[in-house]
């Protein structure tokens, strides 16, 4: 094991965390309420074609990519600055958006809870 590795029981709780339904669900409301949620990745999908899967189907689909994760490819769509030049964008499929915003959150606050003990030197 790598120095400073969480060991795997913490490493099991803590996918378990991720992979949990409440955030699973929260991480979808959240990548819902973002106007990107309208605009499709590689595989054409946007959140109106998840909103078609029930709750379970939804934690269901994406616990079980989650087995064996691989993202698909970035759609790359250039936008423009405000000063004329373009500004390289990279869109996720919707899947892989929620999936990344189920480790977002949880790992946001590992790092935060991190940083306050560190700022008050108590680790």
């Amino acid at each position: 094991m790598e120095q400073g590795a969480i060991p795997s029981s913490k490493n099991t709780h803590l996918y378990d965390i991720i992979t949990s339904r409440e955030n699973i669900l929260l991480a979808y409301r959240t990548i819902k309420s973002n106007k990107g949620s309208k605009t499709a990745g590689t595989d054409g999908k946007t959140i109106k074609d998840i909103e078609k899967l029930s709750d379970n189907e939804l934690v269901t689909e994406i616990q079980n990519k989650l087995k064996n994760y691989r993202p698909k490819k970035i759609r790359r769509k250039f936008i423009e600055k405000d000063n004329g030049k373009l500004r390289p964008l990279g869109i996720p499929c919707i899947l892989d958006r929620i999936i990344q915003q189920s480790f977002k959150q949880v790992l946001e606050l590992i790092a935060e809870a991190f940083l306050i003990l560190s700022v008050l030197n108590l680790n």
